[in-house]
């Protein structure tokens, strides 16, 4: 009896220890298994990560391109209501017409109007026929201006909180070319932006683009755009006036962009490399024909070759 119940122990004990050696190898199966298969996780995340990085720029860069056709509907529609006139570019400064200099085409809200007739606020021009204010915004820009909104809804009246000095301007991520004169240093030309929807003989037909800008004060030779560089570039941080851009440092001929454009029919077109743009410089003078000293940083921003005529 001892001995059967030695050997019956003896044998419990080897079933026991191939039970927890059949054990120990299920276990480790299992976690080369689980290391196989967070691997493949982290491949295919690999993978999808850049693929809907670049999805989700491509739906704001569309969404943009529809911001910009809106502009055109509301401005268009402005002008019917307006005998064709477009609205009266806010990107000036000075007290009159005849005594004005231009300023950046991506403002919204300028210092002070041209007269007691004028509005120095797009909104004031625009905010009947605009249905949301965020149309009014590039979404690829890093953040919209946190005043955005507020300034957009009390138009002319608008004063930065932040300053508290006077009335203030505002800048945004799209620019508006209707009503606007500027120079152009390749042709030694004027620009002169469309100021009626049926257009005028050596007016331009272009209404708005993404912003595109080289060497603006607040970006001393560095390129500057609402749209991000595929080659780099970082962010810039917002100020009291302005929202952020994406900013290079790099040569135009190398730049890796695409931003677009829309003209008085509506259409959207995409431009960005050097071929496909001109340069187009802020002028001191109402007529457009004297562009600001390169030391002033007055900032030369970029239109599409197809909006010279």
């Amino acid at each position: 009896m001892m001995r059967g119940t030695g050997e019956g122990g003896q044998n419990i004990a080897e079933e026991q220890r191939q039970w927890n050696m059949e054990g120990l190898r299920r276990r480790g199966f299992s976690v080369i298994e689980l290391l196989v298969v967070l691997f493949i996780i982290s491949l295919l995340l690999s993978i999808m990560v850049p693929a809907l990085g670049r999805a989700r720029r491509h739906a704001r860069r569309l969404q943009s391109k529809n911001n910009l056709r809106e502009i055109a509907r509301a401005v268009n529609v402005y002008a019917m209501d307006n005998e064709d006139r477009y609205p009266i570019s806010v990107a000036t400064n000075g007290p009159d017409v005849q005594n004005l200099s231009w300023t950046a085409p991506n403002r919204l809200v300028a210092v002070d109007a041209q007269g007691p007739r004028q509005h120095r606020s797009v909104a004031s021009y625009l905010s009947a026929y605009v249905n949301k204010v965020q149309i009014m915004h590039c979404p690829s820009a890093p953040r919209p201006f946190k005043y955005l909104e507020q300034a957009w809804d009390m138009e002319d009246r608008w004063d930065n909180p932040d300053n508290g000095v006077g009335l203030d301007e505002l800048r945004g991520t799209y620019c508006f070319y209707w009503g606007y004169r500027g120079y152009l240093p390749d042709s030694g030309r004027i620009f002169a932006g469309p100021q009626t929807a049926a257009g005028r003989t050596g007016q331009s037909d272009l209404l708005a683009t993404d912003y595109f800008a080289y060497d603006h004060h607040r970006h001393p030779e560095a390129f500057a755009s609402c749209e991000r560089f595929r080659t780099g570039g970082h962010m810039t941080g917002e100020s009291s006036f302005y929202p952020s851009y994406w900013q290079i440092q790099t040569e135009h001929h190398a730049l890796s962009v695409q931003t677009s454009a829309v003209f008085t029919d509506g259409h959207v077109d995409s431009y960005g490399d050097d071929e496909q743009t001109v340069a187009l410089k802020i002028s001191l003078s109402c007529d457009g024909g004297k562009p600001f000293p390169d030391p002033l940083k007055a900032g030369t921003f970029f239109i599409p070759r197809q909006a010279v005529r």
